[in-house]
């Protein structure tokens, strides 16, 4: 009798759904040391956006590919969801932007010794500037038109063509920056950081509106979000990342 009984409980728990965590696909792009493959837990925005999620009971698979692509298939409702990405309100047309997590210093890159100096953004227009196709940076250079802006495919890019004088000027989120010249370019030694900083950027996670779920996705990663932010995680996986202080 006893054999019947354990064998028929063993029978419905074998026949019962299981209970699974719904699985969300976002788009995103290597763009190290934010967010890459190459890095531990896919670097510091991946971790933000999992854990928020999973506070939701939400697991998340990150797709990489390139920006423009990233933007044309969230876009298009192929993705739930992109990241990250800075506030832009021409983007508002198409997407919903999340609560905000902490980014990093937008600046302008010169040649070391260049001698460029500016005060307002009309300073640069005698100036070859290198910004990314596709990126938001700041309302006043995104709209310039006496500026000479030269799209690149990405930020690596436009840091080679402003060593190689190609450039004069660079565009690009300092972490990045740091980064990038650490491991492709041997040091910062032939580049400077020009004063002031162009912004403070926060992170942003964008739903397409075209998809029905964007509203629920919204809510339940904001609500994780100000979790994380209010017990002390989110600035515990930043620390875990090296995002403490920026120096050059």
């Amino acid at each position: 009798m006893f054999r019947f009984l354990a064998a028929t409980v063993l029978l419905l728990f074998t026949l019962a759904p299981s209970a699974q965590a719904e699985t969300i696909r976002l788009a995103t792009l290597e763009w190290p040391p934010y967010i890459s493959q190459r890095m531990q837990g896919q670097g510091y925005v991946a971790e933000v956006v999992r854990t928020a999620f999973a506070r939701a009971g939400i697991d998340v698979e990150l797709t990489f590919m390139p920006w423009k692509r990233t933007l044309e298939e969230t876009r298009s409702g192929h993705f739930q969801a992109y990241v990250p990405e800075y506030f832009s309100q021409d983007l508002r047309k198409d997407f919903v932007f999340s609560a905000p997590f902490p980014g990093g210093p937008l600046v302008l890159l010169a040649r070391r010794g260049s001698g460029i100096r500016y005060s307002t953004v009309r300073d640069l227009a005698p100036y070859r500037i290198g910004v990314v196709r596709g990126y938001v940076n700041t309302p006043e250079i995104d709209n310039a038109t006496f500026m000479n802006k030269y799209a690149v495919m990405d930020d690596l890019t436009s840091l080679r063509m402003l060593v190689r004088e190609r450039l004069d000027l660079s565009i690009m989120d300092l972490n990045v920056a740091l980064y990038l010249a650490r491991t492709h370019l041997g040091g910062t030694r032939d580049i400077e950081v020009l004063q002031p900083p162009l912004d403070n950027k926060l992170l942003y996670i964008c739903f397409p509106l075209v998809r029905d779920d964007h509203l629920r996705l919204l809510t339940a990663f904001n609500a994780g979000l100000m979790d994380i932010e209010g017990d002390g995680t989110l600035e515990a996986i930043r620390n875990r990342h090296g995002f403490t202080q920026t120096s050059w």
